[in-house]
């Protein structure tokens, strides 16, 4: 279940404007919990049965609330933390390992929010492999141009400065190697 957790009216609106979006996001057993009483009990209970926990309101309310319960990343359920004003979410919790950094991603941009990723690099910018084939005495160079003109290809590369200053390098390294 994915709870939707507001303590101010402004967060109430938010929460139910969320809600709307709900089957379109694919999130169709989707509540909104405006205020619930015994706060604590109540979002730590939510959290302990594994719940997708929304919450419209301070980070440190849900910091504190939630700290008593915290097992790891491998076990907690994913934690989002949005602003009243829905400007900002931020993946609290279980970012990558429980899906809250692409759970947050989806709800940011149902929103037009800003979101507030702060996952250490890694798993921001991925190290992709390649592998080719080739026959003996095949030149590093041609190797490097057939894979250079395939990514561009694939990705469009025009309009992506990393494979044109990678290309400018790789076209210089060539320069230097046939002198």
């Amino acid at each position: 279940m994915i709870r939707f957790i507001a303590l101010t009216p402004a967060g109430e609106s938010l929460a139910q404007k969320l809600l709307s979006k709900g089957v379109q996001n694919n999130w169709p057993d989707a509540v909104v919990d405006y205020k619930p009483k015994p706060f604590a009990e109540f979002v730590q209970t939510g959290f302990k049965n594994g719940d997708w926990l929304v919450f419209i309101c301070a980070t440190g309310i849900v910091m504190r609330t939630l700290a008593p319960v915290l097992q790891d990343k491998y076990q907690d359920p994913p934690v989002l933390v949005l602003d009243e004003d829905g400007k900002f979410v931020i993946p609290l919790l279980s970012g990558h390992e429980g899906g809250a950094n692409e759970w947050g991603a989806q709800v940011a941009a149902s929103l037009g929010a800003q979101l507030v990723m702060t996952t250490a690099k890694p798993y921001l910018n991925p190290i992709y492999t390649l592998g080719m084939g080739c026959e003996r005495n095949c030149p590093l160079e041609f190797i490097e141009t057939l894979m250079l003109d395939a990514l561009a290809k694939r990705l469009n590369a025009k309009a992506n400065p990393l494979f044109k200053q990678h290309r400018h390098q790789s076209r210089r390294n060539q320069s230097h190697r046939s002198r």
